[in-house]
Formats: structure tokens, sequence, C-alpha cells
């Protein structure tokens, strides 16, 4: 409520200024009547921010279909139009309840003069519409330069957590022992093996400061992971991957699919008895992996990190929130799918 108020009371001041500009321009062309030129600021005046209100009502669809910093001139083209447009509906208005209403609203014969109000108008208020574009650019481009920082640091916070993982003991011990074990009993698995792991280590530097790649080249990295895990845990565990043959269009933040595998093998226990089950999957819109839930006896120590950097990797990127879910018997986490055109959905104007 109050920020509705604080909008008009923007306006209602516009509006005075405006006035006041334009009352000086009448008296140095010999406008000096006070009564006269009190009708006419009165006139003026309701002129104003009766305009106001149409434009408001027209802007906020203007700046939301071409919000971009690179769109200014689109955007500045179909404001123009409109404040053209809006000056002469509001003028004809105003003239004809001038005539209607002579008693009740008398505000002075300039109203009358229609070609004298829509100049004055459009000279006045068109070059408010231009500084306002200047601003929105620079506060776009000041935003996306915040919200680029911002992502960079949250890529090399999921790409430090993941190469911790990776280059800690407990990861190494677990992948060279599979290796050895892999040796004597399969040399061309082991080799596979050993391609594999080089594999992920590889894409984790070549994906360095990426924002997002495409769902295909993520789903490549992920199966070189998930043939990792399926040598050391063998039937123990199950990941099925379910996904449309089509996924060209779509995107995803880098590791975000690795570091939710990861989080399950992580927290959850894995043996024949109870073998873990991960899917992926597409469901409205959204990139599931769920796993079923089977806690440890000895819970790891969470930082939270993983999932937390996941989540605002998407919000700063496309505004669009991560959903997690936890059943009881299953852990859930909703991707939102992501098109290029989603990735500027941020810059839009709020105001």
């Amino acid at each position: 409520m109050f920020s509705k108020l604080n909008k008009w009371a923007g306006g209602t001041i516009i509006a005075i200024v405006l006035t006041i500009v334009a009352w000086y321009s009448l008296k140095g062309q010999g406008l000096t009547d006070p009564g006269k030129v009190v009708q006419w600021m009165a006139g003026d005046l309701l002129f104003i921010l009766m305009y106001w209100s149409l434009y408001r009502l027209a802007f906020r669809s203007i700046s939301k279909k071409w919000p971009l910093a690179f769109q200014v001139r689109k955007r500045l083209f179909f404001q123009l139009l409109w404040v053209i447009v809006s000056v002469l509906i509001v003028g004809a208005g105003l003239d004809t309840l001038n005539y209607a209403l002579p008693y009740f609203f008398k505000v002075g014969n300039n109203l009358r003069d229609f070609n004298h109000l829509v100049e004055n108008s459009l000279l006045t208020i068109a070059p408010l519409i231009v500084i306002y574009n200047l601003y929105l650019f620079l506060h776009l481009y000041e935003q996306n330069i915040i919200e680029n920082e911002q992502l960079k640091k949250e890529a090399l916070v999921a790409q430090f957590e993941i190469l911790k993982n990776q280059i800690s003991p407990h990861f190494l011990f677990n992948s060279l022992n599979a290796l050895i074990t892999l040796i004597p009993k399969d040399e061309m698995m082991a080799v596979s093996y050993t391609q594999k792991l080089s594999n992920v280590y590889r894409r984790l530097l070549d994906n360095t400061g990426r924002k997002t790649i495409s769902l295909s080249e993520e789903l490549i990295f992920l199966a070189d992971y998930i043939f990792i895990f399926e040598r050391r845990f063998g039937a123990k565990m199950s990941i099925n991957m379910n996904f449309p043959d089509d996924i060209s269009h779509q995107l995803v933040v880098p590791f975000a699919l690795q570091m939710l595998v990861e989080n399950a093998v992580k927290h959850n226990t894995i043996s024949r008895d109870n073998p873990l089950t991960i899917r992926l999957f597409i469901e409205d819109e959204h990139i599931m992996v769920e796993n079923n839930l089977q806690v440890r006896n000895n819970p790891v120590v969470s930082t939270g990190i993983g999932l937390e950097n996941i989540t605002n990797r998407y919000n700063l990127l496309t505004g669009k929130q991560v959903i997690v879910l936890n059943t009881g018997t299953h852990f859930r986490v909703s991707l939102p799918l992501i098109l290029k055109e989603d990735i500027h959905e941020s810059n839009y104007y709020r105001g």
C-alpha cells in the first residue's frame, strides 16, 4: 500500500514541477494575469496527472515485453508512441469535458487550444521518457554486473566443492581400490574405468566459469560419473535416467546433477539388503532427481553448501526456484528446465 502511495506521490510531485516549469515558460511569453495563470496551471496539472495514470498502465507491460538493456531502442520507440497516443486521448477528453461542463469544470481557455496543449505536453513529457530509459539502462547494466560476479562466485564454490570431494582421501581410496580390483579380473574394463575417471576430472577443469551447459552435455558428464559408482557398488545401487531424445534446447547449471547424485550416495546407506535407487527424469518442466531415503546409522555431517549453491545459481540465472521435497521415504530435488530466454528473465523491470 505504501509503495503505491509513494508512486502516486512521486507522480504528483513530477506533475507539480512540470506545471511550474511550464508556468515560467508562459511567463516568458507574457502571460502574467494571476487568474489566467492559476486556471492554466490547474488545467495543466490535471492533464499531467491523467496522463501519468495512463502511462503507468502501459509502462509495465512495455518494459516486460522488452526488458533487456540491448532492447532500449525498441522499448523507447513504443513508449514514445504511447506518449503521443495518451496525450491525444487525454487532451481530447479534457477538451470535451471543458465544453461539456463549463461551470463546474472551468480550467481556462487554454484547454480549448488543443494543438497548443498537445505540443507543450509532448515537449514536456517526452524528455522524461528518454531520461528514465537512460536510468533503466544504467540500472540494468549495473544489476547485470553484480549478478554476473555473484554467479561467478557461486560457480567457483560449486567447482571447489566437487573438486574437494573428488580429491578427498575417501573418494580417491574408493576409486583406486575399485580400479585395483578390476585390473586382474577385466583389463579392458579397468582401462574404461580409468578413462571415465579421467573424463570426470577433465570436464571439471573444462567447465570452469561456465554459467550453463546443455542438458545433453551434462548427461554425458554424469554418465561417466555414474559409471564409477556402478563399478564401485555394483548391484547395491541402481541409477535410472529417463530423458526424451530431443533435449538440445534445454540447459542446466554445470555439475548440478552430479552434485545431487553425489549427495544421495553420501547421505544414504547402500547395501545388498538396502540398495540405493536414484531416478532422473523430466516432469512438469522440471528435471527430477529422486532417491529412496535410507539415512545412514552414522549420518555424515552435512555443510548444506551443495544444495544451497545449486539453488543460488538457478535463482541468479532465471529467478526460478529449486524445489526440495522430503516425504520421509523419498528425497526429491526439482530443477527448473532452463531455456536460453529464461536466463534474461531476472532482468525484468520490477518497478
